[in-house]
């Protein structure tokens, strides 16, 4: 996705699959709101729910629950309408994607901080 705003004409870009646009910031919000807002909520909490990794948290019943929530009611409701698009947006958490445990991605809450933070000596990190 690219704003269609280069100063002296651009390359040929849709003929390899990019989608230009006349205005980035619909999409961006979107990705935002979506995409970033619930990978935080599902790690934050899945970390704090014990789970290590994605997932794990991503079969959560309660997390799930609190995902799909906030996408209806907090973050679709503030986005904006996309012109070029007749599509609504979504973000439906993907049991087949993110549930498997094939790619073992370890929430970010997980990730060692550092030695002057109070972390239990027996965590892995």
């Amino acid at each position: 996705m690219l704003e269609d705003t280069f100063a002296a004409g651009r390359p040929p870009l849709e003929d390899v699959g990019v989608d230009i646009v006349t205005n980035v910031e619909p999409y961006e919000l979107m990705k935002l709101r979506l995409a970033n807002g619930t990978h935080q909520a599902l790690c934050y909490f899945g970390h704090l729910l014990g789970h290590r990794y994605v997932h794990e948290a991503i079969n959560d019943l309660d997390i799930r629950a609190l995902l799909l929530r906030y996408i209806d009611e907090e973050a679709v409701p503030t986005l904006q309408p996309i012109p070029e698009s007749t599509r609504e947006p979504t973000a439906v958490p993907s049991s087949n994607a993110s549930a498997t445990p094939r790619s073992r991605t370890r929430s970010p809450a997980s990730v060692r901080t550092p030695r002057s933070a109070s972390r239990s000596s027996s965590s892995p990190w």
